[in-house]
């Protein structure tokens, strides 16, 4: 979509507002503000949880593994791995705690043999 469709898409909309709260569309016009700047939170270029990633690569990198906004705020805005979907991580949760439990009593025993021998 070039400029000139954009910028008809809007005033269509603009009319459409106007007419759904019984104003007159003549009486308003559009305004535009520019994009977010590099050092608003969830600006694309900005890096809200200062990671050095900027916030529209973890963006991409969370759609790619399935994530959805949650989990892109999340990532986002939380210097930490630890959002829904992500594939970097270990089994996380009660099974992965179980089997580390399991893990770890199952060292002990063999530690615990090879001292009393």
């Amino acid at each position: 979509m070039d400029c000139g469709e954009r910028l008809a898409v809007e005033q269509d909309a603009g009319h459409s507002v106007c007419v759904l709260f019984g104003l007159i569309p003549e009486n308003y016009e559009p305004v535009t503000l520019p994009g977010k700047t590099v050092n608003e939170p969830f600006s694309a270029e900005g890096d809200c949880d200062g990671d050095g990633t900027s916030n529209i690569e973890e963006y991409e990198y969370v759609v790619a593994c399935g994530g959805d906004i949650d989990a892109f705020v999340t990532a986002a805005s939380e210097n930490s791995p630890f959002w829904e979907e992500n594939p970097a991580l270990p089994v996380a949760g009660i099974i992965g705690l179980l089997l580390l439990c399991v893990g770890i009593a199952v060292v002990h025993m063999h530690v615990r043999r090879a001292t009393r021998a």
